[in-house]
């Protein structure tokens, strides 16, 4: 089933998984030059976004 699934959505796949890869990456940098402040920004964002799901 999931073969399917990837086969009929394999762009919008590509994109989602091109845009996580660029978020890892532009955390990893903020990571890597102790960019705390960004960091805690993301971290916020991450928290606000996953907070709308509440009911």
């Amino acid at each position: 089933m999931w073969i399917e699934i990837l086969r009929q959505n394999r762009e919008e796949v590509l994109r989602a998984l091109r845009q996580y890869e660029d978020e890892l990456h532009t955390f990893q940098t903020a990571l890597a030059n102790r960019d705390f402040s960004e960091l805690r920004a993301r971290l916020e964002r991450g928290k606000a976004y996953r907070d709308g799901f509440r009911s």
